[in-house]
């Protein structure tokens, strides 16, 4: 899942030790989202803010500071939460009455809830700062969210809030889904008391290493405080073997909704029981190989438009092995191979189905090529065949052979209720066959060169 973002809450205000945040403003919060507060205040002490049950902190910067001058300096925290069913308590407890604090809550959708946060940091400014630069953090993991709080020693409106990586300042106030450029959710500021500000920005990283310093700019001169947090999604989007294998393996392996899977010079496997990749885009392979093997191995519902092999292979074995609806499916010296019981290529709305020095087999008990409303199936210096018990092509429309061989063999092996509009099932320079007991061609127009054999093999009716 892509990280959204769900919203942001009103600011609560206080000057009492009691801080209770509030989900006003925010709608559709749902059990998984994570919900992050973000506090800025003006107090003196060092002492933490006690947590609401069920808040982890993702860091704190406290300042012993009430100073109304340029030196004014905030204090600041950061804490996280993954809702379960039903809101978790909101009052955060200041060790003494802060001077004042404000408060709100930002929301998220798509966190790993397994391990929400990666890493933080928190870091202050000198006196009578407006232009921010401070220490950023160092992501482990793809596509994380940042999610940065600036806490003022005055009342400031930030802006052009930045890093090296995500790149890309933050402008106005946005509700959209979080990108790699810093977006700003909330900006307030108060004259209460000692004055305070808060502001809280985000960005995805799509790659691990260092932000590089956090930048931005405040209005008002004081001591800045910043504190951010990385957390993990579920799902990388990149999944690349260049020069060396990728390998899943195990019971019920997967790989889900993935944008790019290539692998160059190199091969993607998926083994064990339930093998599977499901919702891909694109899934090219180049001197390599494409490969899922084991009990209900499958490659489906894939929307791309290439299945490709190039000097390669594309393989799906065992029990019960499965290609279906894809768009293109061609192989280029090389073969394209599902074996094993119920072996199956079905519901395909491809225009080719083509092997060019290779072959296209789908072997096994109850091979079939079925309601194919493909063009054309053909093989030019190949081989299409089919074998094993009820073998059988039906509902095409051409299917020529070229210095070739069709063949279906085996127990009641069949060309059954064929639309043959081109009147062709030919083979020029190779040969159609069809052998086994039950050997069955029916409601063809035209068929010439060798018709079949075997054990009451027959024609029905010509």
């Amino acid at each position: 899942m892509a990280w959204s973002f769900v919203g942001v809450s009103s600011v609560v205000e206080v000057s009492t030790t009691a801080h209770a945040l509030v989900t006003t403003g925010i709608t559709g919060l749902a059990q998984g989202d994570l919900m992050i507060a973000c506090i800025s205040s003006r107090i003196a002490s060092t002492t933490s803010v006690t947590l609401p049950v069920g808040w982890t902190l993702v860091a704190e910067q406290k300042n012993n500071n009430i100073a109304t001058n340029n030196s004014a300096a905030a204090s600041g925290l950061m804490a996280y939460h993954v809702r379960g069913a039903s809101n978790p308590a909101l009052t955060f407890t200041h060790p003494v009455a802060p001077a004042p604090a404000i408060g709100r809550i930002v929301a998220y959708r798509g966190v790993n809830a397994t391990t929400p946060k990666d890493t933080q940091v928190a870091a202050q400014t000198g006196n009578n700062t407006t232009a921010v630069s401070v220490a950023g953090l160092t992501t482990a993991q793809l596509d994380e969210l940042v999610v940065a709080m600036a806490a003022g020693g005055q009342e400031a409106a930030w802006s052009a809030f930045n890093a090296t990586d995500p790149s890309g300042a933050s402008g106005a106030t946005s509700t959209a889904a979080p990108t790699t450029a810093w977006l700003e959710r909330a900006d307030s500021a108060t004259t209460t008391g000692n004055d305070t500000s808060l502001a809280i920005f985000d960005a995805l990283k799509s790659a691990t290493g260092a932000t590089g310093n956090f930048t931005a700019t405040a209005s008002v001169a004081a001591v800045q405080v910043i504190i951010a947090g990385a957390f993990r999604g579920p799902t990388a989007y990149r999944l690349t073997a260049d020069n060396t294998p990728i390998t899943l393996t195990g019971s019920a392996t997967g790989l889900l909704r993935t944008v790019v899977m290539p692998a160059a010079a190199s091969a993607i496997t998926l083994t064990g029981n339930a093998a599977g990749m499901a919702r891909g885009f694109t899934m090219p392979v180049t001197a390599g190989a494409v490969a899922v093997t084991g009990n209900a191995a499958t490659l489906t519902k894939t929307t791309a438009a290439r299945l490709t092999a190039e000097v390669g292979a594309i393989s799906v074995s065992t029990v019960p092995a499965i290609l279906r609806r894809t768009r293109v499916m061609p192989a280029v010296k090389a073969s394209i191979v599902v074996s094993g019981i119920d072996a199956t290529l079905k519901l395909r709305r491809v225009y080719t189905m083509i092997a060019a020095p290779g072959g296209i087999v789908v072997t096994g008990y109850a091979a079939s090529l079925s309601t194919l409303s493909g063009k054309t199936m053909l093989a030019a210096k190949g081989e299409i065949a089919l074998s094993g018990q009820a073998a059988t092509l039906r509902a095409t429309r051409a299917l020529p052979a070229t210095v070739s061989s069709i063949i279906v063999t085996g127990n009641d092996a069949d060309l059954d209720h064929f639309v043959i509009n081109h009147y062709t099932l030919d083979a020029a320079k190779g040969g159609v066959v069809v052998s086994g007991s039950w050997a069955d061609l029916q409601h063809g127009n035209r068929q010439p060169g060798p018709l079949h054999f075997g054990y009451r093999a027959w024609l029905n009716p010509w």
